[in-house]
């Protein structure tokens, strides 16, 4: 083997350690969540992103008026600006997890940075995380250095089944959002809780809503996303 062709090997290698196992490490976890979820009838609310300090309470009242609970994965600069939001949060008994601190994308940056980026995170929003220990990786990517830091802090990825398009450059339509949870008997739902265009507000608070109501009407168990994964790895979905 030339000098070229080994170098060629060796990058290959690398590259599948540090972004391919992830990758795959993720799908499978997805795969469970699905069986997780159809098989208990189980939906999750999460947003990621917040605090927004009009949109998050305007959640929070929704999800109180029917005693639902709900997972948030807030943004450490987000939550240093708006502290009293997420009091708010956990005092309501919601689970709240770490989305990072400035939203960094593990793909598209020096993985030491992405790796502070989750540690600094972790360390702002403390206060407030539940014991579930709950990570959800900006714009859905990891590393394996990501991965290896979470093992070593005993904290849980946080993937989603199903994609409210909130953040798409157009909206989908709510029936559609609602009919693939219907049609996949539950799943977990993401949606994003920081400030933006009334448009954009309005869709996040009215997706909840219905949401909210395809549970009860469709005899669905709305939980926190770490009973869901807690569910599954005592292997409730078997």
């Amino acid at each position: 083997m030339d000098l070229a062709l080994g170098g060629l090997v060796a990058a290959s290698f690398l590259i599948a350690i540090v972004f391919v196992l992830p990758l795959v490490l993720r799908r499978i976890e997805e795969r469970q969540l699905r069986r997780v979820c159809r098989a208990r009838r189980l939906l999750a609310l999460t947003f990621d992103d917040g605090p927004g300090p009009t949109l998050t309470p305007r959640l929070l009242e929704r999800l109180s008026a029917s005693g639902v609970k709900a997972s948030f994965f807030p943004l450490g600069a987000r939550a240093e600006r708006a502290p009293e939001v997420l009091d708010q949060v956990r005092r309501e008994g919601h689970e709240v997890g770490n989305h990072s601190m400035r939203h960094v994308n593990a793909w598209r940056s020096n993985p030491l940075r992405s790796v502070r980026d989750m540690r600094e995170g972790f360390a702002r929003l403390e206060r407030w995380i539940s014991p579930s220990r709950l990570f959800r990786p900006p714009h859905g990517k990891l590393t394996i250095f990501n991965w290896l830091v979470l093992r070593a802090r005993r904290a849980r990825t946080a993937w989603w089944t199903i994609d409210s398009g909130d953040t798409w450059e157009r909206i989908p339509n709510i029936d559609a959002v609602v009919a693939r949870v219907r049609e996949q008997g539950g799943g977990v739902v993401l949606l994003h809780d920081f400030d933006r265009s009334a448009d954009r507000c309005s869709y996040v608070v009215d997706v909840t809503s219905r949401l909210i109501e395809l549970a009860a009407t469709e005899d669905l168990h709305v939980q926190p996303l770490g009973a869901i994964l807690e569910a599954g790895r005592r292997g409730d979905a078997n």
